[in-house]
Protein backbone atom coordinates (compact mmCIF):
# COMPACT_ATOMS: atom_id res chain seq x y z
CA UNK A 1 0.00 0.00 0.00
CA UNK A 2 2.88 2.36 0.81
CA UNK A 3 4.43 1.76 -2.62
CA UNK A 4 1.10 2.58 -4.25
CA UNK A 5 0.93 5.90 -2.39
CA UNK A 6 4.51 6.73 -3.35
CA UNK A 7 3.86 5.83 -6.97
CA UNK A 8 0.67 7.89 -7.10
CA UNK A 9 2.50 10.87 -5.58
CA UNK A 10 5.29 10.55 -8.14
CA UNK A 11 2.84 10.31 -11.04
CA UNK A 12 0.87 13.33 -9.81
CA UNK A 13 4.03 15.42 -9.47
CA UNK A 14 5.13 14.43 -12.97
CA UNK A 15 1.73 15.34 -14.38
CA UNK A 16 1.87 18.65 -12.54
CA UNK A 17 5.18 19.48 -14.17
CA UNK A 18 3.82 18.54 -17.60
CA UNK A 19 0.88 20.91 -17.25
CA UNK A 20 3.11 23.62 -15.81
CA UNK A 21 5.46 23.55 -18.79
CA UNK A 22 2.65 23.38 -21.36
CA UNK A 23 2.58 26.41 -23.64
CA UNK A 24 -0.07 28.00 -25.77
CA UNK A 25 0.60 27.33 -29.46
CA UNK A 26 -1.25 30.38 -30.74
CA UNK A 27 1.69 32.73 -30.19
CA UNK A 28 5.38 32.13 -30.53
CA UNK A 29 8.36 32.23 -32.85
CA UNK A 30 7.19 31.83 -36.44
CA UNK A 31 3.52 32.13 -35.50
CA UNK A 32 1.34 35.23 -35.63
CA UNK A 33 1.08 37.23 -32.44
CA UNK A 34 3.52 38.47 -29.83
CA UNK A 35 6.90 36.77 -29.64
CA UNK A 36 7.18 35.37 -26.08
CA UNK A 37 10.95 35.99 -26.06
CA UNK A 38 10.38 39.69 -26.67
CA UNK A 39 8.06 40.08 -23.67
CA UNK A 40 9.41 40.05 -20.11
CA UNK A 41 6.83 38.19 -18.07
CA UNK A 42 8.69 38.60 -14.76
CA UNK A 43 8.57 34.89 -13.92
CA UNK A 44 11.72 34.01 -11.90
CA UNK A 45 11.32 30.22 -12.19
CA UNK A 46 14.33 29.79 -14.46
CA UNK A 47 16.68 31.44 -11.99
CA UNK A 48 15.64 29.26 -9.04
CA UNK A 49 15.66 25.84 -10.73
CA UNK A 50 19.25 25.11 -9.68
CA UNK A 51 18.54 26.11 -6.09
CA UNK A 52 15.44 23.91 -5.98
CA UNK A 53 17.39 20.92 -7.31
CA UNK A 54 20.10 21.40 -4.67
CA UNK A 55 17.54 21.73 -1.88
CA UNK A 56 15.65 18.64 -3.07
CA UNK A 57 18.90 16.66 -3.27
CA UNK A 58 19.88 17.68 0.26
CA UNK A 59 16.42 16.78 1.58
CA UNK A 60 16.51 13.41 -0.20
CA UNK A 61 20.01 12.62 1.12
CA UNK A 62 19.06 13.60 4.67
CA UNK A 63 15.98 11.38 4.62
CA UNK A 64 17.93 8.42 3.23
CA UNK A 65 20.64 8.89 5.88
CA UNK A 66 18.04 9.09 8.65
CA UNK A 67 16.26 5.98 7.36
CA UNK A 68 19.51 4.01 7.12
CA UNK A 69 20.54 5.07 10.64
CA UNK A 70 17.13 4.00 11.99
CA UNK A 71 17.39 0.58 10.31
CA UNK A 72 20.87 0.01 11.76
CA UNK A 73 19.57 0.73 15.25
CA UNK A 74 16.95 -2.03 14.99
Amino acid sequence: MKKLKSLSLLVSLLLLSVTTFAQDCSEGPGLPGIDPDAVNNGCPLDTWVVALVVIAGAFFTYNLYKKQKMQQAI
